[in-house]
């Protein structure tokens, strides 16, 4: 499901963020639990597109990513239905029936951002990457709480900038020049040095994983790659066509 995420839309997330959404209201409509609480509203914390201005968080088979939470491309693909239960939303009925809200808990924490969750964080002895795991210029990422379960969700985000031409350092600054412990300044910069980036050993074992070769990836990235926000340079090099500024 990953292979085809990846080849179909150059996005292997959407198999896995369809169970980690779906299953905890699968496990709500089995067990008649009435309430789910989630973390951040994505709306209010990165800009998404679904999520809203409060606290509702129903709407959640919308999100960006989910497209719908439709199951047909991976049914069509020969993915056994049997093998989808924890991928697929209960039905509207369903939900209606137990009454079910599904709440960002977020939403109601006044600090609940990067920056106050990253230093909940350490205060706590939570162990952050370290060495190259933690470098920005092997993860695009400059925050090394973040993420620290599993590497390929920086090739995911290095995929993003090709398709959207901003990746995880943009998301990151902007909420710190949000709360105001960086300047715009500063985030340009940090911007500039890191945003997109991914180590090509990540992508080496991320092809190995999907059991794919590199050169089938970098065909699926050009694939993909926005022209209308990229363009090669006089040294025949990918940059933006509108650099952060």
């Amino acid at each position: 499901m990953l292979r085809i995420g990846f080849r179909d839309y150059a996005q292997w997330t959407r198999s896995s963020e369809l169970a980690l959404f779906s299953s905890m209201p699968r496990v709500a409509t089995a067990f008649n639990i009435p309430l789910i609480f989630l973390g951040e509203n994505p709306a209010l914390a990165f800009g998404a597109k679904t999520g809203g201005d409060g606290a509702e968080a129903n709407s959640l088979r919308d999100y960006d990513t989910l497209s719908g939470a439709s199951l047909t491309p991976w049914i069509e693909r020969g993915i056994p239905e049997n093998k989808l239960f924890w991928y697929r939303f209960p039905s509207d009925e369903d939900i209606e029936r137990l009454g079910l809200r599904m709440v960002y808990l977020g939403y109601f924490i006044r600090d609940f951002d990067d920056i106050h969750n990253t230093a909940f964080a350490k205060e706590h002895l939570f162990q952050p990457r370290e060495g190259r795991d933690a470098d920005p210029t092997c993860t695009g990422s400059i925050n090394p709480y973040e993420s620290v379960d599993e590497d390929f969700v920086h090739v995911n985000q290095h995929l993003k900038s090709i398709k959207l031409g901003f990746g995880k350092v943009v998301q990151q600054v902007s909420v710190m020049v949000r709360h105001g412990a960086i300047s715009r300044e500063e985030a340009l910069e940090l911007v500039r040095c890191y945003d997109g980036k991914v180590d090509r050993n990540l992508i080496e074992r991320f092809c190995a994983y999907l059991e794919i070769d590199v050169e089938e990836f970098e065909i699926i990235v050009e694939q993909f790659r926005n022209r209308d926000l990229w363009q090669l340079n006089n040294q025949g090099q990918w940059e933006l066509r509108y650099a952060p500024r």
